[in-house]
């Protein structure tokens, strides 16, 4: 795995989307789905078998695409694999499809049902949905609060009411109600499962006061159990829908002075690509219309916030960056520190000293390569012994990658406690928290950098993680000792 991924997988955002990993030619390898990024991302570290192995090895770059939730995430998986075909990819590349609700509004007593496919037949659909259990609950309380029929029955041929009518779940347009009547009740129900319900639930409020005022009880009884019944039951809304058109969806986001726009292609009702492109400070003549509510205000949200990700990513690579280098030159390292790793010691008097590694890769931290030490010497809080012991073991490991720096939590004591163990060639330095002193073994006096330097910001940064770490490991053992004591 190269070094890019890696450092990409630590900057995934900790939240719901899709991930793409890509070849060096840009096509999609594999496309998976995730309700946490940066946590599923990680387990590529390590991969378990051959096939991830060969697909890791074959990466070149990885994207991510953010969503709202988990089940928009599986929405826009099932789409880019069907529209792209990834290698890899093959539990989703067959032609199944997920469920929709269709209601026949092109028959004069529409029927409602679920279908796999969405056809040019003037009809009304609803969807998809992830869940086949959650269709069958949805398309249960639309015949159940509006009385929409389920049959097939050709309604000239049919003499009495159904069963379903005696069980209140359909209202028998066949003989019992008319086709103004039913027809309101189908138009309602379509807004329900559009997500409008309080629209629905201001028509029925109006009808309830009309029938009331009117004295028909019985009918404004109906009525009110119908609005019950909507008021405790909540539609699922997906990122996809039947309902839209193919269009490209825009968002824009800006930071530190760069910008992005995201391009969402809705094609066939799916989202099926998203693309970025930094802004360079053209000028586009064609206005730009922006929805306020419904399925298209979803998609604008989505595209932004990918936009918002992916300039913040750009400013960490920056800023990563921009760090590596103002600490070689300002330590004097022959080569841009790849690898460095952060040392710190933690105790509590004579019990339970312990030791935490942590490593930077690319500036990014590198938490499947951290480690921790408990120290075994007898020697209270002598922190400089402590450390020695630390590197000295460390060092006892030489399938671990060589570091392009060591940096130790403390002074100048720490630092020639250790030297005798750092092999030559590997760097060292020591950065002591009261003044945030930079101490190196070649300079007799400390280095001060300015307090906005990009590389005293890094260098701090590798401490305090390493001082968590050690100080978690250390808390650990001591709760261990409490509950076991």
């Amino acid at each position: 795995m190269n070094k890019n991924i890696k450092k990409l997988i630590e900057s995934a955002p900790r939240k719901p989307g899709v991930y793409v990993w890509k070849d060096d030619g840009g096509r999609m390898l594999y496309v998976g789905k995730a309700e946490n990024l940066r946590d599923r991302l990680r387990n590529y570290l390590s991969p378990q078998d051959s096939k991830t192995a060969k697909l890791v090895e074959r990466a070149h770059s990885i994207e991510t695409i953010l969503t709202k939730t988990d089940t928009e995430a599986l929405i826009l998986e099932d789409a880019l694999v069907k529209q792209n075909q990834p290698r890899y990819n093959v539990r989703l590349r067959d032609d199944k499809r997920y469920p929709y609700i269709r209601i026949t509004v092109n028959e004069d007593y529409p029927k409602i049902e679920v279908v796999r496919r969405v056809e040019l037949d003037g009809s009304r659909y609803f969807g998809p949905y992830t869940d086949a259990g959650s269709v069958r609950r949805v398309v249960n309380a639309a015949c159940e609060i509006f009385g929409i029929r389920k049959c097939k029955h050709d309604l000239r041929n049919v003499r009495r009411p159904c069963i379903n009518y005696g069980m209140r779940k359909c209202s028998a347009p066949c003989r019992m109600i008319g086709r103004e009547e039913y027809a309101a009740r189908v138009g309602q129900a379509c807004r329900f499962l559009a997500g409008q319900c309080g629209r629905v639930k201001k028509e029925l409020l109006s009808k309830i006061k009309a029938k009331s005022r009117r004295m028909e009880y019985e009918k404004a009884a109906e009525l009110r159990d119908i609005l019950t019944a909507i008021e405790s039951l909540s539609v699922p809304q997906d990122l996809s829908s039947a309902t839209l058109e193919d269009m490209d969806v825009l968002g824009y986001a800006s930071l530190e002075g760069r910008a992005d726009i995201t391009q969402l292609k809705v094609r066939n009702k799916k989202v099926v690509a998203v693309l970025h492109y930094p802004l360079k400070g053209e000028y586009a003549g064609d206005s730009i219309a922006r929805p306020f509510r419904g399925q298209k205000y979803k998609l604008s949200e989505m595209a932004v916030e990918n936009s918002i990700h992916q300039l913040a990513r750009e400013r960490n690579e920056r800023e990563s960056t921009r760090g590596l280098n103002s600490l070689r030159k300002a330590i004097g390292l022959s080569k841009t520190p790849a690898r460095i790793e952060g040392y710190d010691i933690s105790n509590l008097g004579e019990k339970h000293t312990v030791g935490g590694m942590v490593v930077f890769t690319d500036g990014c931290p590198d938490k499947k390569q951290y480690r921790r030490f408990r120290i075994r010497g007898e020697r209270g809080q002598d922190d400089p012994g402590s450390m020695a012991e630390m590197i000295r073991r460390r060092f006892n490991h030489p399938e671990w990658e060589t570091p392009s720096l060591i940096l130790l939590d403390g002074g100048k004591a720490q630092l020639n406690a250790c030297l005798k163990h750092i092999p030559g060639g590997v760097p060292a330095a020591a950065i002591a928290k009261r003044f945030e002193e930079i101490h190196l073994p070649a300079r007799t006096k400390p280095v001060r950098l300015a307090g906005n330097s990009p590389a005293l910001l890094l260098l701090q940064q590798v401490r305090d993680e390493a001082h968590r770490y050690s100080r978690a490991y250390h808390l650990k053992k001591r709760g261990k000792e409490f509950i076991e004591g």
